[in-house]
């Protein structure tokens, strides 16, 4: 006779199998907590010189936190048919690495990819100088100054 031969035994063999694999996700986020932060739109891990942010009106409300300005645009379209948008969005300067709004910062498209697994190759700078030297050294182009640069074409990657 058969370990499963009965039907409850069957039955308890699939329940428990069920749990399992419902446990994996969970698993996977207990093993990875503690480590490097991770983008809110693909889990990949965010190096800070290249990440973005979107606050939320909500002070109490937790931070989303970007790999790169291409994760952070997919999510901004996301929530374009929302009645209140995002309160604010912050870039990082790639000069200073210091964080700056995304509506005053320069945006520029070039060869040079922030991010190897997206193929993002848009950059964010707090001044036009400095945006211009990253094009002109990196055969690229500058978008101009605001989201609305930053939005008006699809960033190359994935």
């Amino acid at each position: 006779m058969s370990l499963l031969s009965t039907p409850l035994r069957r039955r308890a063999a699939f329940v428990v199998g069920l749990a399992i694999v419902a446990a994996l996700p969970l698993a996977a986020r207990l093993l990875r907590a503690g480590g490097p932060a991770r983008c809110a739109w693909d889990g990949v891990a965010i190096e800070p010189r290249f990440s973005a942010r979107l606050l939320d009106a909500d002070p109490d409300a937790a931070a989303e936190s970007f790999c790169c300005l291409c994760c952070l645009v997919r999510r901004l379209r996301t929530l374009a048919t929302l009645p209140t948008p995002p309160a604010r969005v912050v870039v990082t300067d790639e000069a200073s690495a210091s964080e700056v709004d995304g509506n005053s910062a320069w945006y520029v498209e070039s060869a040079v990819p922030t991010n190897r697994s997206t193929e993002c190759r848009v950059h964010a700078f707090a001044d036009e100088a400095a945006a211009a030297r990253h094009a002109a050294a990196f055969h690229g182009t500058v978008r101009g100054r605001g989201l609305s640069a930053l939005l008006e074409d699809a960033p190359g990657g994935r």
